[in-house]
């Protein structure tokens, strides 16, 4: 979504929404200065809108959806959107939503293994939390049209939140200029050529198209492997404009440039002896390739951010699927398989079953309901949900995650849940290939980084494993 997300200085026009990037909101990028804000990040709820675990009211705003005004409808949840609008001391009102794609065509590859699928030269990665409108990973299939929105990590690979099993619409490609040649007029997107000889090119600077150059391409038809741009759109990667301007953003740091700075996506952040960073304990040295944060801070003259505020988040890991046992709506968490699960602000709800509740939220949760709730295991043995589905029966129970084993070449604790294994149970390793029970025992014990996926029935508050799988 780096081009809904990064787009030009229209949007300082309109007022912004303060969106929190934590609960802890003392270091708010307004504090002082209630105003005008703007936020990019995920949709976790569409009750008015929730973005960074900040609700706001959407009943004026306008909405922008890949280029076309729409309504509130085509929201989803795990969406990546920018919301501009203001904020006052007791509310907050959108005036302008809009997410825009990163990738949209047909699927060219598949790898099951890694949960990865390429589409127009670009790999994307399906991780616990990514939602998948219309389906799940497996799904997804060779020439299927896919739209995907997400975020870009420091190798180019897209990390997907939000993945709509949608064919309807022409090609889109983001991503960096490479192997430019303007005597044929073409060039590269990752392993995607493209002839812009037809296109019309759009807020380039005076130099005119360069390599390195982060673009959005249009097309309508891949020949010979060309992609045929229709329109190209230069990014320049700098979210706001105007000193001063409060900014709250979600993403991956792509890149540290200096003890002082790094950039998020492309958006340069700048730190001084007055930046907050949470969890408590953590610290500029703490931000590292790939690394998940929650800046709030506010433009400086060049655009950069100067953060006031640095949250590093875990990357989500986990996942459990299965029926609830109960509901503390008082704790803001539920019971699934004897687990129990945290829910935040931050949680992303969505009603993926037949009832297709909308807006969905923990309190619609009921005891019985069928859920896939995501998420990471924090270091006290918590589990955070990052994402929470409610899912019409499933085949069999699932859990992936950290595991740790209970007795020896019999038993686990995946993601906290109690997982048997039986002389029935198919075992295999990293690669998908098949390996004995003590051959995936010893590969777990001496590889504790490995997660493990299992699927099965269930048996009290345990997951019988038909299938047990060792995860990178």
């Amino acid at each position: 979504m780096q081009s809904g997300v990064w787009a030009f200085g229209l949007i300082w026009m309109i007022g912004a929404v303060q969106v929190s990037c934590s609960t802890d909101t003392t270091d708010s990028p307004s504090d002082g200065n209630r105003g005008s804000v703007v936020s990019h990040g995920v949709i976790s709820s569409v009750d008015g809108i929730t973005v960074n675990g900040v609700k706001f009211d959407t009943s004026r705003a306008e909405i922008i959806v890949n280029g076309s005004s729409t309504d509130r409808t085509a929201l989803q949840p795990g969406m990546v959107v920018r919301v501009a609008g203001d904020e006052s001391d007791d509310s907050r009102s959108a005036s302008r939503i809009e997410h825009d794609r990163d990738l949209h065509g047909p699927i060219s590859s598949v790898d099951g293994v890694n949960r990865r699928f390429t589409v127009l030269g670009r790999t994307v990665a399906v991780l616990p939390d990514t939602g998948i409108r219309g389906g799940d990973f497996d799904s997804l299939a060779m020439n299927d049209r896919v739209a995907v929105s997400g975020f870009t990590d420091a190798d180019g690979v897209l990390r997907a939140r939000f993945i709509d099993e949608d064919g309807e619409g022409g090609l889109e490609l983001e991503g960096e200029i490479s192997n430019l040649s303007t005597l044929d007029r073409s060039f590269f997107i990752g392993s995607q050529r493209v002839d812009y000889s037809a296109a019309a090119l759009r807020g380039f600077p005076a130099g005119g198209i360069a390599g390195g150059q982060w673009v959005e391409v249009l097309g309508n038809s891949v020949d010979g492997g060309v992609l045929r741009a229709t329109s190209l759109r230069y990014e320049s990667g700098v979210l706001a404009s105007g000193n001063g301007q409060a900014v709250d953003l979600e993403g991956l740091v792509q890149r540290l440039e200096s003890g002082s700075s790094f950039r998020v996506e492309r958006q340069l952040v700048r730190v001084n002896s007055s930046t907050r960073y949470l969890p408590n304990g953590t610290s500029f040295a703490s931000l590292a390739t790939n690394s998940r944060v929650f800046v709030s801070g506010r433009t400086d003259t060049d655009g950069a951010v100067l953060a006031s505020r640095i949250e590093l988040a875990p990357h989500t890991d986990a996942e459990v699927f299965g029926q609830v046992d109960s509901v503390d709506g008082s704790d803001d968490s539920l019971v699934v398989l004897g687990r129990t699960l945290a829910t935040t602000a931050r949680t992303v709800f969505d009603d993926q079953s037949n009832g297709a509740l909308r807006p969905f939220g923990l309190g619609d949760v009921r005891n019985g309901d069928w859920v896939r709730v995501a998420g990471y295991v924090e270091s006290d043995g918590d589990y955070i949900a990052t994402r929470l589905e409610r899912r019409d029966a499933p085949a069999r129970l699932r859990v992936e995650g950290p595991a740790t084993v209970e007795s020896a070449n019999q038993t686990l604790r995946v993601a906290g849940v109690r997982v048997e294994t039986n002389n029935q149970t198919e075992f295999r390793d990293g690669n998908g290939a098949g390996v004995s029970r003590d051959q995936f025992f010893s590969q777990l014990a001496t590889s504790p980084s490995l997660r493990v996926r299992a699927a099965g029935g269930r048996s009290g508050s345990s997951i019988v494993a038909a299938v047990a799988e060792l995860r990178n």
